[in-house]
């Protein structure tokens, strides 16, 4: 009867120790599983960010140029009316010195 036991006792601990065997090889699959799965992650949303700052960065300088040649055209229209008033007032001081 103690052989028997004994027996039972040596099935049972193999049996223990290749259910751990295979559990630990199911939690070694599944975290690699998992590392794989956040590194994908990881990379779209590094990607993603990347591609919304590029956008944000291409928007912002077509805004300054947009913005940069609205002034370049004010100050130059700005200057162009100086030049005529100034062209005015000299025709204006030549037709009265003229008289």
């Amino acid at each position: 009867m103690i052989t028997r036991i004994m027996e039972l006792e040596k099935l049972c601990a193999s049996e223990v120790e290749q259910a751990e065997a295979e559990s630990l090889k199911k939690i070694k699959e599944y975290k690699k599983t998992l590392e794989e799965k956040k590194n994908k992650e990881h990379a779209l949303i590094t990607s993603a960010e990347s591609t919304r700052l590029t956008q944000t960065i291409e928007k912002t300088k077509k805004e300054i140029e947009a913005v940069s040649a609205a002034l370049k055209k004010e100050a130059k229209s700005r200057l162009q009316d100086s030049r005529l008033k100034e062209e005015i007032k000299e025709e204006i001081i030549s037709i009265l010195l003229k008289s």
